[in-house]
């Protein structure tokens, strides 16, 4: 059996981007090392504005309230919702946890519960100023920074003023640009170039590496030949720059040493060791085609590698056939089943879950406290299983080596329907190509969850005015139109039988069962109304029998005994699970009598319910639904008081009562 060992929890958005994959990849090697899970929880698409319809991917981080986490480890700058920062915010005030957080120190995040861990921006960026100084002899250095007031942008301005200052460069506050940190930030800086509006410097220095891309998309369009005419670098090191032109020569920030940092301190906060003073890890700097430079080749063939493998998961992602498959599929077995024979789309991988609420597939219905944990890896054998949501544990187990667990939100719109777990024994995760198979998750989920409801809708419509289409007997109306033939018949000798069934479920029981216990009552009720009796059905769990030669108890005998032989009704509800009056008409109206055996059988039902609620109640039910499905059996006293688990006096005693 697997060895019981702690988990800590990474709190991030977008887990699949390069700053995250950098990150997450330091603290899983680190946590591997010190005999630790590393538990991922990130949602898909991380929108700074977003509607209501994107809300319920945030619900993924209420996992972070589990008892199975020891510590968290909080990627601030991942976050783009302010909303979103709010709600984990309050999460972490919620627990007890050691919280270490990488990254800036944002307003919306508890500085007083967190202990941050950041690389130095100005001395990074002083770093990579100093290059464009000391290696290219540069004097006229533009810079592009982010906005006014960002802390941010403060320091990666302060880093370049620093690296001018030292080498006696006097700083020139028209040579300093505000941006967004985005790409257009850099097309706009650009134009201005472009058009003559601003002098073309000798060098840039862009404050992130969008801003840089922005730029050199805008140059190459005007013929401006980096770096020829001017030099271009950027703060952030990123894989998209392999699709620029020319290569961005980066410092690329130590994430990764500032993962393993994380990873060592918060093994020594769960501790209560005492932290040592933190000093910032420096940055590479990587040179690409963007100065002059020669090209580091190793970071050029690594993303080159990387993005021919991306764009070979393209390919195979496109043009594969698992949403055709789901076309045909008739119910969550079938499902799941599919989903397992294209999980070679997530790659590498190891292991992976689909954790489905209990209710995902009720629209109406909140957020239930269970989930159904389905293995789509056929080699581990597991069967499903149920689970409280917040017990994690429960899918940790199944490996004797500290593994890396990624949690990420399965939902359509507003509605969520559980979360996908990932294993990985390696510092990996997955990459964009888990969005597509997750929204063809959730689609497909919502389109098995509408041809159920439709199908159900179908077989149970009354397309007839006097026959129930699902089962075939008369509808109330019908029942109605023959009640009048049957008393003038019978003289008001008629007995009328209402059954009531499905009043409590035996675990959990879907549409389709539901109905096809319906149908199996209907058939036990169908034997027993031959000619000249007749057999109804007017509502969903109510029939009504119209009986004649028959006594009252006679007639709540048969209906009882007879549903008692349908093993199929059973196995959904159970024995004690229906309820059965009978009455003369006497010459009463239909409704009248109808009404009077509906309110007998209410009163029985709640009777019914306080006997559910007995001491052993729930074991004695087991063996006498055990009994009436094996009727060819014989069963000794001791056997059935062995599973009951209880003496076999006190078993005596207890079910004959």
């Amino acid at each position: 059996m697997a060895q019981i060992r702690k988990n800590i929890g990474v709190v991030t958005a977008c887990a699949n981007n390069y700053p995250e994959r950098e990150t997450i990849s330091g603290i899983i090697a680190q946590l591997q090392q010190q005999g630790l899970n590393t538990v991922i929880f990130s949602n898909i698409y991380n929108f700074g504005e977003n509607g209501m319809e994107l809300l319920s991917e945030h619900k993924i981080y209420e996992l972070i309230r589990s008892g199975d986490i020891s510590g968290l480890i909080l990627l601030t700058e991942s976050f783009a919702d302010v909303r979103l920062k709010k709600m984990i915010s309050d999460m972490i005030w919620e627990t007890d946890l050691p919280v270490i957080a990488i990254g800036a120190k944002l307003p919306e995040f508890p500085q007083e519960r967190c202990v941050y861990l950041n690389t130095d921006d100005a001395g990074d960026m002083e770093l990579l100023t100093a290059h464009l100084i000391d290696e290219h002899g540069f004097t006229k250095i533009d810079l592009l920074t982010g906005q006014p007031g960002s802390e941010v942008a403060q320091l990666r301005t302060e880093g370049y003023l620093r690296a001018l200052k030292s080498r006696n460069i006097a700083p020139d506050q028209g040579r300093i640009h505000c941006g967004d940190f985005w790409i257009d930030s850099g097309s706009q800086l650009a134009e201005r170039y472009i058009s003559g509006e601003l002098p073309l410097p000798e060098a840039i220095v862009c404050a992130s590496c969008h801003m840089a891309f922005g730029l050199l998309s805008s140059f190459v369009k005007a013929g401006i030949k980096v770096p020829e005419q001017v030099t271009v670098v950027t703060y952030e090191y990123s894989d998209e720059r392999i699709l620029y032109s020319p290569l961005l020569t980066s410092l690329r920030r130590p994430r990764r040493e500032l993962g393993r940092e994380a990873a060592k301190r918060i093994c020594m906060m769960i501790k209560g060791e005492e932290l040592p003073e933190f000093t910032s890890p420096m940055g590479e700097l990587i040179c690409g085609r963007s100065c002059t430079c020669p090209c580091d080749d190793e970071h050029y063939i690594s993303d080159l590698t990387y993005t021919q493998r991306q764009r070979e998961n393209i390919f195979f992602t496109l043009f594969n056939t698992m949403e055709q498959r789901f076309v045909d599929c008739r119910n969550i077995e079938e499902f799941t089943h599919i989903i397992s024979e294209y999980q070679w789309m997530i790659r590498d991988a190891e292991t992976i879950y689909l954790c489905l609420l209990r209710d995902w597939y009720d629209l109406s219905a909140g957020s239930a406290d269970r989930v159904v944990c389905h293995c789509l890896s056929p080699w581990v054998g597991r069967a499903p299983f149920e689970a409280e949501k917040l017990d994690i544990s429960a899918l940790l187990g199944d490996t004797d080596k500290p593994c890396a667990y990624y949690f990420v939100p399965i939902f359509l719109r507003t509605h969520i329907m559980g979360h996908a777990v990932l294993r990985y024994s390696k510092p990996v995760g997955y990459d964009s190509f888990l969005h597509h198979w997750l929204k063809t998750v959730a689609v497909a989920l919502e389109y098995l969850r509408m041809k159920n409801d439709l199908r159900y809708l179908l077989m149970c419509q009354d397309l007839s005015e006097t026959r129930d289409t699902l089962t075939g007997l008369y509808s109330e109306k019908g029942l109605r139109y023959i009640y009048g033939t049957i008393s003038e018949v019978s003289g008001g000798g008629c007995i009328m039988a209402v059954l009531r069934v499905c009043l409590f479920e035996e675990g959990s029981v879907d549409s389709t069962r539901r109905m096809a216990a319906a149908v199996s009552a209907a058939e036990a009720v169908k034997s027993l109304c031959t000619s000249p009796n007749i057999a109804g059905k007017v509502s969903e769990d109510t029939f009504v029998c119209l009986l004649q030669n028959v006594t009252e108890e006679l007639a709540e005998d048969a209906l009882t005994a007879i549903l008692l032989q349908s093993s199929d009704y059973l196995k959904a509800f159970g024995a004690s699970s229906f309820v059965c009056c009978a009455e003369k008409c006497s010459g009463r109206s239909f409704s009248q009598v109808l009404a009077s055996c509906q309110e007998k059988n209410q009163t029985a039902a709640g009777e019914l319910k306080k006997r559910r609620s007995a001491y052993r109640y729930k074991q004695l039910s087991a063996v006498r639904k055990r009994i009436y499905l094996s009727p060819a059996s014989t069963f000794e006293p001791e056997d059935l008081a062995s599973l009951a688990d209880c003496e076999p006096d006190a078993f005596r005693h207890s079910y004959k009562k």
